[in-house]
């Protein structure tokens, strides 16, 4: 299983990137630089424990339909989210204060099938390419967050 954590110090409060990032979940993740397309909130909003999305997974050319369950939502802390449909993929999504601002700390898990092609593939394509799509989605967060700070 591939195991990508990534996290960005935001100069914003951790209840405004909190409420920032649950309004993305709940529209369009526009934020979101690489990798995820046709993002969409299967339920109701506000999101909470049970909120399901479904969104296409596209890398090298090559898309894989997800839906994805929230499970463990915690307001303001953050929580996690596990595929039901598609591949085995689980999100997770936290946020603690740190240096008068807030810490975000994404983290993908994930496996490629099939069992002895898939993890090498993803080894020398995949991960390099999930993580550079992570760490920019992550920029593009703080810069957003901290445009609304400032602005």
């Amino acid at each position: 299983m591939a195991d990508v954590a990534r996290s960005v110090q935001i100069a914003a409060s951790p209840d405004s990137v909190f409420r920032y990032v649950v309004t993305e979940w709940e529209g369009d993740l526009d934020f979101w630089e690489d990798g995820i397309e046709g993002w969409r909130l299967l339920t109701p909003p506000p999101l909470k424990t049970g909120a399901r999305v479904e969104y296409t997974g596209r890398m090298l050319g090559i898309g894989f339909p997800v839906r994805m369950e929230v499970r463990s939502f915690e307001p303001g802390k953050g929580w996690s989210a596990h595929s039901i449909e598609g591949p085995p993929v689980r999100g997770d999504w936290r946020f603690e204060p740190a240096d008068a601002g807030t810490r975000f700390t994404y983290r993908l898990r994930y496996t490629m099938p099939p069992p002895v092609l898939g993890p090498i593939l993803d080894r020398w394509l995949m991960e390099p390419r999930w993580r550079r799509a992570i760490e920019a989605s992550l920029n593009n967060l703080k810069g957003e967050c901290e445009r609304r700070v400032s602005g």
